[in-house]
């Protein structure tokens, strides 16, 4: 469960520093490119800069998602020991940490015994750690870090992370159930 855990973990990471951009191909040959902003069973609203558009789905032969990455605010430079320790505090009270040695021990475990030895020559997890350190480092300030790792340790950050696997199964199989129910819909 743990295991799990760490995976949505990295999912949720890697979603919530994306940003789309869309271009929906008309069966006419026409693109539209802009942020997708509605979906309903029957149209796709498409904004271009100040100006949304409507597209039914029968004009609609495909929709492609372009992945941008958006801008933020970085703090480069020497990281602090301060800023260091707030981040290994972060990563330990979201399990973080736990769950980068659990996927680690695993993955070894899994090894034939031979590469199993090789690997554990090789692997120095606390490097590893440090350099996840330097990338927190860069994107975090030492106020941020102190506001996540209070939010964390609270009760209710440790029930955010204790349920959060049973929230995003039971999320994905209501995106499953609701997807079937509309696939079985009769397009119009």
């Amino acid at each position: 469960m743990k295991r799990y855990f760490f995976w949505i973990l990295i999912l949720v990471l890697v979603g919530t520093v994306l940003a789309q951009a869309d271009t929906v191909y008309l069966k006419n040959g026409k693109a539209v490119s802009g942020d997708i902003v509605s979906q309903t069973k029957y149209s796709v609203k498409v904004k271009q800069g100040n100006f949304a558009e409507t597209l039914y789905w029968d004009q609609i032969d495909r929709i492609e998602e372009e992945v941008q990455a958006p801008e933020r605010e970085t703090f480069d430079g020497p990281v602090s020991e301060e800023k260091k320790e707030l981040i290994l505090r972060l990563l330990t009270a979201n399990k973080a940490l736990e769950g980068i040695k659990m996927t680690l021990r695993d993955g070894v475990a899994n090894l034939p015994l031979e590469r199993r030895k090789a690997f554990d020559e090789l692997l120095d997890a606390d490097e590893l750690v440090m350099r996840f350190v330097e990338v927190y480092a860069k994107y975090f300030s030492e106020e941020d870090l102190r506001e996540m790792v209070r939010y964390y340790t609270s009760p209710v950050g440790q029930k955010n992370i204790e349920t959060m696997p049973e929230v995003v199964k039971e999320s994905l199989e209501a995106a499953v159930q609701y997807f079937k129910e509309i696939e079985a819909e009769p397009q119009p």
